[in-house]
């Protein structure tokens, strides 16, 4: 992987743990992802981010649904002559709005009291 999308990577998959919640997450960055139905439903796949970032987006999402999710290790390939058609600059602004509305949502989230409903729920599981 050249080193300038390492570094990239790197800060993203830890702005993305932080937003999201999944402290041990490794690489949030690849976007090979595989997922149950019941967790794309409960994520919210309509107001899911269509662009580059989604795994970002789709992560947070999970993480707000309580979902489980788990690290397998990918390998990617990079021929010598690979270049990327990726600009920083057109996607840095994109990805920092979703990794800041998640923290936000998730920070929320934890301050917002529960219901009764909401724990006869929680300790019933």
């Amino acid at each position: 992987m050249p080193r300038v999308r390492m570094v990239g990577n790197l800060v993203l998959s830890w702005l993305t743990r932080l937003a999201s919640g999944y402290a041990l997450l490794g690489d949030s960055q690849c976007g090979y992802t595989v997922a149950s139905r019941r967790a794309l439903l409960a994520a919210g796949p309509d107001r899911m981010f269509a662009r580059y970032g989604y795994p970002n987006d789709l992560l947070a999402r999970l993480g707000a649904a309580g979902a489980r999710v788990v690290d397998v290790p990918v390998r990617p390939i990079y021929g010598p002559a690979w270049r990327s058609g990726l600009r920083p600059s057109r996607v840095a602004l994109p990805i920092a709005r979703i990794l800041l509305a998640a923290f936000v949502r998730r920070l929320r989230a934890r301050r917002a009291p529960l219901s009764a409903e909401e724990v006869s729920c929680r300790l019933a599981s």
